[in-house]
């Protein structure tokens, strides 16, 4: 450790004697004294190696609104392959004319929405995808590492689409202005007639999603061909196609009015994915032997989705050490900013470092997930990455020392101490109080973060700590 005191402000009060005089020529004291004494402003500049190591990443339940789909191998990175397996959230109301019988369904499609900016890869490789049906409820407590198999008939797939995420195939300005690139993959035409014939017979159904996946327990998407590209999907949906007959109204050469009647088509979504339902991406990585090697050496590495996270003792013994060390009669502390250099690892795909990290207690890692906790700098805390500093910051970590000190030195155990980082996806919303119009900025979530592969190496061995702490000495 090497601390460095970057400076101290002393402030002398002085005694001060209040006198009044009287108009008889006599001089009475009636004021007192206060007593002098020093306060002195401590800013200690405090450089760590932590005891830290690179250890398995925990499978969490996906709570993030996207899944994962497709394949990439990477010398640098490793080997990814992700799936995703997902329940329905259906309309209550489709949105379809009376006239229009389950006959009429002419074709019936699953959608997948990805966000241009979530893909990894190379978009014009050949891709492939293959659709199933789930054959029974998926667990509730689904992670990660879930296997799906035995939820599925691999020898009857639903459907399957070759694919790639690059849109050449469209030229018009609507999609090059889009940010989203659509994977439409066409399901059987009598799926999409059963599916209505069951809305119109049983519309209680569709009302409740537990009572939907009843009926139909969802699907689950695999990667089948390619091993070009990953992408995130926000959104799978199930659309019905049908025609019908539109009126026409026009004036013909003398004036009158003209009502002819022609054939369009239309569509309308029906089933959609939803926080409120169950999804899970289904995460398969084989770090690669770069990784691997650094870890050997000792090194401090994150991947994601899944794979490896850093778990580390906090000096907190010894930043309170520091702090009771002085002599003086009085003591708070103002502030603690910890701060941890990172770097990103080399690699020809364009595969970047983890946009925020969560800092844990890692007796309260698995709480913090599972009951859907936001960082509330006492136990959890996040940074997002600065690419300027090269660094991730936590900068309010002053409830956690000052609630260490009040505990006392020797009471502090290991589940105070011991964190874990796990790269997270934070949800933010301004507020403005209505009683002070202060505006500010609230995480209303953080989850683990799955939309992209991304590594970075943390130097661990710098890791810096600004300390900052008042004293005051009565004399």
């Amino acid at each position: 450790m090497r601390n460095n005191f970057l400076y101290s402000v002393t402030v002398a009060i002085a005694a001060v004697s209040l006198f009044f005089t009287a108009c008889q020529d006599e001089v009475s004291s009636i004021g007192g004294s206060i007593t002098s004494s020093e306060v002195t402003i401590n800013i200690d500049s405090l450089e760590f190696q932590l005891d830290a190591k690179t250890i398995q990443a925990p499978a969490f339940e996906s709570r993030s609104a996207f899944t994962l789909l497709g394949s990439i191998n990477v010398p640098e990175y490793g080997e990814l392959n992700c799936s995703y397996v997902t329940q329905f959230l259906p309309a209550e109301s489709f949105q379809i004319p009376d006239s229009i019988t389950p006959a009429l369904i002419d074709s019936a499609k699953i959608i997948l929405s990805i966000p241009k900016p979530y893909i990894t890869g190379d978009t014009l490789a050949p891709q492939q995808l293959t659709v199933f049906d789930l054959t029974q409820q998926l667990p509730s407590d689904i992670s990660a590492d879930f296997n799906p198999e035995g939820y599925y008939n691999a020898s009857a797939p639903l459907a399957k689409r070759s694919y790639t995420l690059s849109g050449y195939e469209y030229t018009d300005s609507s999609f090059i202005a889009s940010s989203t690139v659509e994977v439409p993959v066409a399901l059987p035409k009598q799926r999409g007639q059963e599916l209505y014939a069951k809305y119109l017979s049983d519309p209680e159904m569709f009302v409740w999603p537990q009572d939907f996946a009843e009926y139909w327990p969802g699907i689950y998407t695999a990667p089948s061909f390619g091993k070009g590209s990953i992408a995130a999907v926000q959104q799978t949906s199930v659309y019905l196609y049908y025609p019908y007959s539109a009126r026409v109204t026009s004036t013909n050469e003398d004036g009158e009015t003209v009502v002819t009647y022609e054939q369009r088509a239309d569509s309308t979504c029906v089933l959609t994915t939803a926080p409120e339902v169950i999804s899970n991406v289904n995460i398969n990585f084989t770090p690669s032997k770069q990784l691997d090697g650094l870890i050997a050496q000792g090194k401090s590495i994150i991947t994601t989705p899944g794979g490896y996270a850093v778990s580390f003792r906090f000096p907190a013994e010894e930043i309170l050490s520091t702090y009771w060390s002085g002599e003086y009669d009085l003591g708070v502390i103002n502030n603690m900013v910890f701060s941890l250099p990172a770097k990103p690892i080399s690699n020809a795909y364009g595969i970047g470092v983890p946009p925020a990290l969560l800092l844990v207690k890692t007796s309260e890692m698995d709480a913090f997930f599972a009951e859907g906790k936001v960082p509330d700098n006492q136990s959890a805390f996040y940074s997002s990455y600065s690419s300027d500093a090269g660094s991730y910051t936590f900068s309010s970590m002053r409830d956690y020392i000052v609630n260490l000190k009040n505990k006392g030195l020797a009471a502090i155990t290991d589940d105070d101490v011991d964190f874990t980082l796990i790269p997270v996806q934070v949800t933010t919303e301004d507020y403005t109080d209505p009683t002070t119009g202060v505006a500010s900025t609230q995480v209303t979530s953080a989850v683990p973060f799955i939309l992209r592969p991304t590594m970075v190496e943390l130097d661990t061995q710098a890791a810096s700590i600004i300390f900052t702490y008042s004293n005051q000495t009565l004399n």
